[in-house]
């Protein structure tokens, strides 16, 4: 329950990050720990830096008000979350212009689903 947690807490992260704008998409590299809770899987969590031990989200600074951001630890784990996150759960998406690194995943994601292999 806890992996499954943190996938959905990384995909919700990395779509939190995205940010679009008259046809542009930009990928920010920081989200607020409280886009992610909104969903109603995490109603229970009281202490939301337990969850972010089991991820590979980790804190990034108090934006102004406290709230807590939280980042990718590297770019390619965001850019697959965002790619799986897509194709699981908002596949209209797929057509954006997305970032080169987010292009790739969603192609080698398709590729591995194509071949029988689970995400």
């Amino acid at each position: 329950a806890t992996v499954e947690l943190a996938f959905r807490a990384m995909k919700l992260a990395a779509r939190s990050m995205v940010h679009g704008e008259n046809n542009t998409v930009e990928v920010w590299s920081t989200c607020s720990v409280d886009q992610i809770l909104k969903d109603r899987r995490f109603a229970g969590i009281v202490d939301p830096l337990g969850l972010f031990l089991s991820s590979l989200l980790v804190p990034a600074s108090r934006a102004p008000g406290g709230t807590l951001l939280v980042r990718f630890a590297h770019r390619a784990y965001q850019e697959y979350f965002l790619a799986r996150h897509v194709i699981e759960d908002e596949p209209a998406l797929a057509q954006v212009a997305w970032p080169a690194g987010v292009r790739e995943w969603l192609h080698d994601l398709r590729d591995a689903a194509g071949e029988g292999s689970e995400l």
